[in-house]
This record gives C-alpha cells, sequence and structure tokens, in this order.
C-alpha cells in the first residue's frame, strides 16, 4: 500500500520521467499487483513490468518446517508473538551480525548443510538449482526484511491455498 507507490514516485522524481519499468523478483511481484488493485494512481506510471518468479499462491509449498508448526498449532501461538519475536531492539546488530558474519561463515564451512537446514523452511526440490560456492554471497546480498502483517498473511495464504485480504 505505501513502500512500492513511495519507491515508484522516488525513481519518478530522480528521473524526472513520467514512468518506469518495474521489474519484481517473487513476492515483489506480489507486491506491485496487490498495489494495482488497492491504488489507482500506479498504473500510469508503469511503463512495462517484468515478473520474475512470481509468486501468488503457495498451495503446493512443502515446507518441513511450516508443515511442522501448523500441524502443532505453533503458527497460531507464533502469530500471537510476532510484535515481541521479531523485532529488534533499537540499535541492537543481532542481525547485521548473522547475516554478515555469522551465515557467510557457516555456509562456507557447510554449504549443503546450510541448503538442507533453507529448504526445510522454503520446501524442498527434487532437483537443486543452488549453486554452494554462491551461497555466501547471497546470504550477505540477498537477505531482506518482512513485517508482520507481511507474515500472517503468508501464514493464510498457506493455510487456506487463496489469495486473499487478511
Amino acid at each position: 500500500m505505501y513502500d512500492l507507490p513511495a519507491n515508484i514516485d522516488f525513481v519518478l522524481n530522480k528521473t524526472g520521467k513520467p514512468q518506469v519499468v518495474y521489474v519484481g523478483h517473487s513476492q515483489g511481484t506480489e507486491q506491485f499487483w496487490i498495489s494495482n488493485i488497492l491504488r489507482n494512481d500506479i498504473g500510469p506510471k508503469i511503463n512495462a513490468m517484468a515478473a520474475f518468479a512470481p509468486v501468488m499462491s503457495v498451495a503446493h509449498a512443502n515446507s518441513p518446517a511450516i508443515n511442522f508448526l501448523f500441524k502443532f498449532g505453533i503458527d497460531k501461538i507464533l502469530v500471537k508473538l510476532f510484535d515481541s519475536i521479531l523485532v529488534l531492539r533499537p540499535g541492537s546488530n543481532l542481525m547485521n551480525d548473522l547475516v554478515l558474519e555469522i551465515a557467510p561463515r557457516a555456509i562456507e564451512l557447510m554449504p549443503r548443510t546450510v541448503w538442507m537446514f533453507v529448504q526445510t523452511i522454503v520446501g524442498i526440490d527434487d532437483v537443486s538449482h543452488m549453486l554452494p560456492s554462491r551461497m555466501p554471497m547471497m546470504a550477505k546480498n540477498d537477505v531482506g526484511g518482512t513485517g508482520i502483517v507481511n507474515m500472517k498473511h503468508w501464514i493464510q495464504i498457506i493455510k487456506t491455498k487463496k489469495f486473499a485480504p487478511l
């Protein structure tokens, strides 16, 4: 509702152009489509959109960790505690240390083990498309944050197998 329009407006203001080409990856494609549904002022600002690995459904997700959480009702507890679990106190360097220091070292030492851990969370594919040698770079550059509402929305999508407002 707010981030994507603000980013588009920033680029338009910076470049002075009337439109942008939007490139979204995974959840960035979802954010684009939702923004266009919720706001009438987005469409006229877009010349073209490229969707890489678009995601609108996780109906066939096979995450052992997520399935475990749902099976034992732990997801309900986590939803209630998201505000206190996921929020780091101001000035905390925990996430920075984890992403920039600990994760790349763990990946360099045991790339297959780390990849197996990641698959436990995101799901398991029969064929791996991952190059273990690239994982340290990805750990430093591909990790992003999320919001509590986003996490609640994904839980809803996984449980109902439908993309719908909260």
